[in-house]
């Protein structure tokens, strides 16, 4: 018999694991490595590559350190770069690519003045004037985004179109032997608003009123245009200091300025700012920002300005977001006393969280100002009309002290009557509920029982304590704005004058009707349960119609 062949056994083969690639070395480890001595005979620190060549740009306050593999930029505290590992080199001046090179034929690049998130600053020469400019450059990686370099020929687009002496000036715009895009301006001679805010922490009304006013000009020439800034902040607001000692402001990075008929560079719904000092439609993404975002920019730098803090501060930009949304800043004179209390209603008016409660445009917004600028010796005239897009000067309207005056008193008062008129109020709900509750004991026209007599105070006095537990609530919730107390001292009152009046001629017609038909009975049942719904109708629509309108008209 031939022989049995038995089937091949098979074996379970387990694939080989790949060992995962060895993590790239921490951070810490490597800055041991860097400092720590090294013999002649030791090995170098990273065996596989020559150690990098130091490659330096310097920033101002600000150090970068350039990784020589994909060539983007780090702040100095980076030892690694995040994208490859590679140990970065840090910076020195004069070996950027820049410095020495001549654009244009015209610009010979000096050195480099700061840098930005779009792009750095550079100095540079004229080659045939004796006179500096600064060049914007935009940045390698931001070059190679199509949606970046829109955004800053958009910027130089804009700022070419503004006319006015606080707004930075375009002189050209060229491009890099590298092809990347650039702008030439004036060589400004100071020192931005954060600077100076950091230094001195805080500035007096004196000095704070003007710069707020030189901010509005220069936002006013923008909005003639069309163009919505919105991105205020003391970083792009730079102070130049002049030959005569003044201080203009120059309104600096239109880089995500809106334009009116020009296709929107953002997606719809995304947040454009700096949370401390965006408006709060900002905020929540909407599409309809317009020129009253910027109002509440002035607003905030100029809370900024007097207090020495920012309206809502934190490290998180998720949580400042929130509390720009759903909570009030705290009140300018809470925090600096020697503000007037009209301008803590004007900043406070510049930042109302309702556009419609803003001033109606930079214009008017400086030249509620201009009430409180103790120096306006250099203040040009007050019945300014924009006339060749020239909006760089403004005239101090007359009775402007008297203004201040005025607003400063609705302020001192605003919250004591406030008080006031919700006790007032408070009375009022109580006399109408008891009212109610006598015309509803009476509607079979039977005289009233010592039990019901005591059921009436009873309600009457739950309906005036339960009447300034809801008021002292809504109160309360706008009781840090001074504009909103306003607003509910206008509300109270035009319900109290309505329910009262409503009431009291609906009293007086039955007494003429009465007298008339000889009838000396008093009023009761359902008579009453009218005259009482009439009244509180009266006054509650009174109350929300007087709420619903601006603090100051």
């Amino acid at each position: 018999m031939p022989p049995r062949l038995e089937p091949p056994r098979l074996r379970r083969v387990r694939p080989r694991r790949r060992r995962a690639p060895a993590p790239p070395p921490r951070v810490e480890e490597l800055a041991r490595r860097a400092d720590a001595p090294h013999h002649e005979d030791a090995p170098a620190p990273y065996p596989e590559e020559p150690a990098p060549e130091e490659v330096t740009v310097a920033t101002g306050a600000l150090c970068l350190r350039r990784c020589h593999t994909c060539g983007e930029e780090y702040p100095s505290d980076y030892v690694v770069c995040p994208r490859d590992s590679t140990p970065l080199g840090l910076d020195r001046d004069a070996e950027d690519p820049m410095i020495g090179v001549v654009l244009a034929g015209t610009y010979r690049v000096q050195r480099v003045l700061g840098r930005g998130g779009m792009g750095r600053l550079y100095e540079a020469s004229h080659a045939r004037l004796d006179r500096m400019f600064a060049i914007k450059v935009i940045h390698e990686a931001q070059s190679r985004s199509r949606d970046a370099v829109r955004r800053f020929d958009r910027e130089a687009r804009v700022l070419s179109r503004i006319r006015s002496d606080h707004v930075l000036d375009v002189m050209d715009v060229l491009r890099t032997p590298d092809d990347r895009p650039a702008i030439v301006t004036a060589r400004l001679e100071g020192e931005d608003l954060k600077a100076r805010l950091d230094r001195v922490k805080k500035m007096s009304v004196e000095e704070a009123i003007p710069l707020a006013r030189q901010i509005c000009r220069g936002l006013a020439a923008a909005h003639a245009e069309g163009i919505v800034h919105r991105d205020l902040k003391p970083s792009n607001l730079f102070l130049e200091g002049g030959a005569d000692g003044r201080t203009t402001v120059k309104v600096l990075d239109f880089g995500v300025a809106k334009l009116r008929g020009d296709g929107e560079l953002t997606r719809t719904g995304a947040v454009v700012g700096t949370p401390a000092y965006m408006a709060p439609e900002q905020a929540r993404g909407s599409a309809t920002v317009d020129e009253r975002a910027d109002l509440y920019a002035v607003g905030a730098v100029l809370y900024r300005m007097l207090t020495g803090r920012a309206p809502y501060t934190g490290e998180e930009p998720a949580r400042l977001l929130s509390s720009l949304l759903h909570e009030a800043p705290p009140r300018p004179r809470a925090i600096e006393r020697s503000i007037p209390a009209g301008l803590e209603v004007l900043i406070q008016r510049a930042m109302a969280r309702d556009p419609e409660d803003r001033p109606a445009d930079a214009l008017t917004l400086e030249r509620e100002l201009a009430a409180f600028d103790t120096a306006p010796a250099d203040a040009p005239p007050a019945d300014w009309r924009p006339t060749d897009g020239d909006v760089s000067t403004l005239v101090l309207p007359r009775g402007s002290v008297d203004r201040a005056k005025e607003l400063g008193r609705h302020a001192r008062r605003a919250r004591p009557l406030a008080v006031a008129l919700s006790a007032v109020t408070a009375s009022v709900a109580g006399a109408l509920a008891a009212l109610f509750v006598v015309g509803f004991q009476t509607l079979d026209g039977a005289a009233r029982a010592p039990v019901e007599v005591s059921a009436a105070w009873l309600l009457s006095g739950a309906a005036v304590i339960g009447a300034l537990s809801v008021l002292s609530r809504w109160l309360g919730r706008r009781w840090v704005s001074a504009p909103e107390v306003l607003r509910v001292d206008r509300a109270l009152g035009a319900a109290v004058v309505a329910a009262g009046a409503s009431l009291g001629l609906l009293e007086l017609t039955a007494r003429a009707l009465a007298a008339l038909d000889g009838v000396s009975e008093p009023t009761l049942g359902w008579a009453l349960v009218a005259r009482a719904g009439v009244a509180l109708g009266c006054g509650l629509a009174a109350g929300v119609l007087a709420h619903r309108r601006r603090a100051f008209g």
